[in-house]
């Protein structure tokens, strides 16, 4: 059976300051949510802070991809190290 993903972006609506307590919130929100996948795509300003504030944590980030006007997120996630 395929796990549920729930994946959230904001644009460009958050400062990366912002953009790192929004995830650090979120993860206490979602810690013990094993059933499903939880994933973040923070504005390109932002991916760097996020990762790092995610870096031991259960939520994905992804980088956002802009084709035309169609928003896809990348295939892989973004790991920092």
């Amino acid at each position: 059976m395929r796990r549920p993903i729930i994946a959230g972006n904001w644009k460009l609506n958050k400062t990366v300051a912002q953009a790192v307590d929004f995830v650090v919130e979120l993860q206490s929100l979602v810690d013990g949510t094993g059933d499903v996948e939880v994933v973040v795509a923070p504005a390109f300003t932002a991916l760097s802070a996020v990762a790092n504030a995610l870096n031991n944590s259960s939520i994905g980030v992804q980088l956002k991809i802009y084709i035309g006007k169609i928003m896809e997120l990348s295939p892989v996630k973004f790991q920092q190290k």
